[in-house]
């Protein structure tokens, strides 16, 4: 059955799904994705929010699978969508396909529980030095260990403590291979799961960590014969930290399990990560993030210290998950030493301590990484979200991800009638520089709540402007959620769940929000989202390109990110809402209509008075 067929107005979909509603926008992506697996072609795929993707590329995936015998593999940019797919999209395909198949998740190996870490951490006691909490979970999590089979962290009823889980949990550097293939490893069992199934979930972090060094004794994903990558335009940022590294002080601490007293040796580990990072927090203190030479440091002594720390290492064990590790950091700490062309090297966090800095180092240019390891591939790719486009071109995203030049594109139109939808508010502001303008965003807020009657979702590009606007919103007679109140995936519930409550964020929450109804009906952003003055990578392609950094990198980032925002608002053809923009820019700088033009509807406002109107029309 072609894809199509199944999706049309007699296809098993309409009998399926009360409700349903052929729409051509995903017969057309169906029909694209089908032809690309066909002709073994790169397809590159915008798809609005209500065009239904996934199973847009998951029937012309699944037959594939079918016809070729060998596995298909989905890539998403986090877990959460992973998750979606899981347990919502494909069984409800297994239900009503008319032809059986399987399919497999796999994560990341921090994902999962290390049984033999589990042996020989020694458990109980370090929680008990850590306190209540965490010795109520260490025996939760050794009493479940015994009982899973898969060892997901997901199976858990709690999110494990940080420090907790990053003792007991796989990784890069505690992970090999060779010692692990015996049934009772969980990373192990899931590669075995995979290399049987039909279709394979990962995430684009194992994907690229799969590419980049596949394993021939236990590979992360199996041989595949078609690759689909949604959200896409994700990807070149997850390359960067894929293929670069973020080195805090807590990963040479990690290796310097020494007794009390040999701490303090000036040649311990410890001794010298604290002296070496502390001269890393003056560094901070007194000029940019971003290092234009090399390290003003001498690494040379903490890898000495590095080298010096195996004789702690007593145990097989602790050899085994260490060496590597010490492997690995030193030739970082060279690489700051002797920085390369083309990567961009920074100091991150807090300068107050060198306990709250790390080092930071990144490609500027990921196109020649994805060159070597994804598009070398023989088989079929997809690629897909619902922002891959700036005006309709996808030049930003060619240009970021070094696609090839023979890919083919697909922008597919929206189902959704925004201009009858969608209101967007721009009420007058100051100038986003001065200093009255946290005030003026807080107020706002505090008008928008009280017209949406709560059902507010507030999106910040700065964290010191939402605590100013939680702030004002203290005596709101709706329940305001404030991000870092409670983890992520809670704040959403709790908000969908509560029609008029109001919720705060900043980066996180711009994208991957999925509340569809009343609960979100009013959508505020503060400002446009530029990247920050200071961010190296901008930075250094502002270095590179002074007098294209804007239109090539600093304006269509903003585009993308203000489109990603935007898209939060309306999620289902019922959905109904005002977006409130509070940056003048849009309206006096003559980027603004730029960026109001990637948005999807015309209808326009500048009285907050006007968003009780609107909503009130469907009331």
């Amino acid at each position: 059955m072609k894809s199509a067929d199944f999706l049309g107005p007699y296809g098993p979909l309409v009998a399926a799904l009360p409700g349903y509603q052929p729409r051509s926008q995903q017969i057309q992506m169906a029909t694209a994705v089908e032809q690309a697996l066909s002709a073994n072609q790169i397809l590159l795929v915008e798809a609005p929010t209500g065009v239904g993707k996934s199973f847009a590329f998951l029937l012309p995936l699944i037959q594939h699978a079918k016809v070729t015998g060998k596995p298909v593999v989905v890539s998403t940019a986090g877990i959460a969508l992973q998750e979606q797919l899981a347990m919502k999209d494909l069984p409800f395909l297994q239900k009503v396909l008319p032809i059986p198949f399987t399919f497999s998740v796999v994560k990341g190996k921090s994902n999962y529980v290390c049984r033999e870490r589990l042996e020989n951490e020694n458990l109980p006691h370090w929680a008990q030095t850590k306190g209540p909490e965490f010795v109520s979970q260490a025996q939760a999590i050794l009493q479940w260990a015994k009982d899973t089979d898969e060892g997901d962290k997901a199976e858990l009823p709690f999110e494990p403590l940080p420090a907790l889980w990053m003792r007991v949990c796989g990784s890069q550097q505690a992970c090999f291979s060779k010692h692990c293939k015996d049934s009772g490893c969980c990373v192990a069992q899931s590669r075995t799961r995979a290399g049987i199934a039909d279709v394979v979930l990962t995430n684009h972090h194992t994907l690229l960590f799969h590419l980049r060094r596949p394993s021939r004794t236990m590979p992360a994903l199996p041989e595949f014969s078609a690759l689909v990558i949604d959200e896409a335009h994700e990807l070149p940022d997850i390359v960067r930290g894929v293929f670069g590294a973020s080195i805090p002080i807590f990963d040479f601490l990690h290796l310097g399990k020494q007794a009390q007293e040999d701490r303090l040796k000036p040649e311990s580990i410890h001794s010298q990560a604290e002296s070496f990072f502390g001269k890393c927090a003056d560094v901070l203190r007194r000029d940019s993030r971003r290092l234009r030479g090399p390290l003003p440091i001498d690494v040379e002594p903490l890898c000495r210290a590095l080298d010096g720390a195996t004789y702690a290492w007593t145990t097989d064990f602790e050899r085994k998950h260490n060496e590597e590790l010490s492997d690995s950091l030193q030739g970082w700490l060279r690489d700051f030493a002797a920085p390369r062309d083309s990567w961009v090297y920074w100091i991150d966090g807090n300068h107050e301590s060198g306990y709250k800095v790390k080092l930071e180092a990144h490609p500027a240019d990921v196109g020649g990484f994805l060159k070597d390891c994804l598009y070398k591939l023989t088989t079929p790719l997809v690629m897909t979200s619902a922002t891959l486009t700036v005006a309709r071109k996808f030049d930003f995203f060619k240009r970021q991800a070094g696609v090839p030049d023979t890919a083919a594109t697909l922008a597919v139109d929206s189902p959704f009638d925004f201009n009858k939808s969608a209101l967007i508010v721009m009420p007058p502001m100051p100038d986003p520089a001065s200093p009255e303008f946290p005030n003026a965003v807080a107020k706002r807020v505090n008008e928008a709540v009280k017209q949406a009657k709560g059902r507010t979702l507030a999106l910040f590009t700065s964290w010191s402007v939402l605590q100013v606007a939680a702030r004002a919103l203290a005596g709101c007679k709706y329940k305001v959620y404030v991000q870092g109140a409670m983890p992520r995936g809670q704040l959403l519930t709790e908000f969908a769940k509560d029609e008029s409550s109001v919720l705060l964020g900043t980066t996180s929450f711009w994208t991957g929000v999925d509340v569809p109804g009343p609960s979100l009906s009013c959508l505020v952003i503060d400002r446009i989202p530029f990247p920050c003055p200071d961010d190296p990578m901008a930075d250094a392609f502002k270095d590179a390109h002074p007098k294209e950094w804007f239109l090539w990198y600093s304006l269509p980032r903003a585009s993308i990110q203000l489109h990603q925002g935007f898209g939060r608002l309306i999620r289902r053809t019922t959905d109904r809402g005002c977006v409130v923009l509070l940056d003048n820019r849009l309206s006096t700088k003559s980027y603004g209509t730029v960026l109001l033009n990637t948005l999807p509807t015309r209808n326009f406002a500048d009285a907050m008075d006007d968003i009780g109107d609107f909503l009130r029309e469907t009331e």
